[in-house]
């Protein structure tokens, strides 16, 4: 009987020690983001009352244009403009030292060597609304 409880706890602690908690969308984005970013391409769409009035795809020649995102939550963009910057399940907000607003954008993809950021804008201007958007894509340098 001795034997069998020994053998019981010995199990028990090894169901439960090999349990591992799986990681959180914002952990493993938090974790995926950090590195340097190549800009490939971007997306501009412009919108008037709902209906698409304009949009562009612009793809980026070479590999100067980078944006690097560090471990502590802060980076530095290809014109070496210090941010700072938060993950929140998939929105991501990036904070310049030396403005006043937030960017807020949408990670639509994120893993070890791709990167794409939704980026919109509403504007009213008396009846008529204006939305525009970029959707930012990166490769893993």
């Amino acid at each position: 009987m001795k034997n069998f409880s020994l053998l019981l706890l010995l199990i028990t602690t090894i169901s439960f020690s090999s349990c591992k908690k799986d990681s959180s969308p914002e952990e493993k984005n938090a974790k995926n983001i950090v590195g340097k970013w190549q800009l490939t391409s971007v997306t501009q769409k412009s919108h008037k009352n709902g209906t698409l009035e304009g949009e562009q795809t612009h793809h980026v020649e070479g590999n100067n244009v980078t944006t690097e995102f560090r471990n502590n939550g802060t980076g530095v963009d290809g014109d070496g403009d210090e941010f700072t910057y938060k993950i929140s399940g998939s929105k991501i907000i990036i904070s310049y030292k030396d403005e006043d607003e937030n960017t807020e954008g949408e990670i639509k993809k994120l893993n070890s060597n791709d990167l794409v950021i939704y980026i919109e804008e509403i504007n009213v201007q008396g009846k008529d609304t204006y939305k525009y958007s970029w959707e930012e894509t990166f490769l893993k340098k």
